[in-house]
């Protein structure tokens, strides 16, 4: 099983083209979303949205924890291919991570590893549709099929 698990508030820009990738994902992708902090400053945004993640990772004993941040590192599809499918072959549950518009307090989620798609910034379903469209490319590199190029 493969979750997403981000903090955002709408994703209607995407929503379609997310909603297709899970569609052919099936039913060992999983997103959840949970609503922004309506907090009024920045740092007690962060606090809270931070605070949320632990919460719902808490539900989620024994799972890879990968935090999508914009200082995590670089891979190349390949390179996330190879990570999914040795997380796959080991039957590890894998829970990626996106954090809220400001970010998380990195230094307080509990997580595995830290990747990034870029050194860039990118609205949050934005970043949804980016992550569910590589997982599907990973899985349709190791089924063998013709997706990757």
């Amino acid at each position: 099983m493969i979750t997403i698990l981000c903090i955002s508030d709408s994703d209607k820009h995407f929503a379609v083209a997310c909603e297709e990738y899970i569609k052919r994902l099936g039913k060992n992708m999983n997103v959840i979303n949970l609503k922004p902090s309506k907090k009024d400053t920045i740092p007690e945004i962060i606090k809270q949205d931070t605070q949320e993640i632990i919460k719902k990772l808490s539900t989620l004993k024994e799972y890879q924890i990968i935090l999508l941040s914009k200082e995590g590192k670089n891979r190349t599809t390949e390179e996330w291919q190879n990570y999914i499918q040795k997380h796959s072959n080991q039957s590890h549950e894998m829970c990626f991570v996106i954090g809220g518009p400001y970010g998380l307090d990195e230094s307080m989620v509990p997580y595995h590893e830290c990747l990034s798609f870029a050194a860039i910034t990118m609205p949050h379903g934005l970043a949804k549709l980016v992550l569910l469209e590589q997982i599907y490319r990973c899985k349709q590199m190791t089924e063998g099929r013709n997706y990757h190029y």
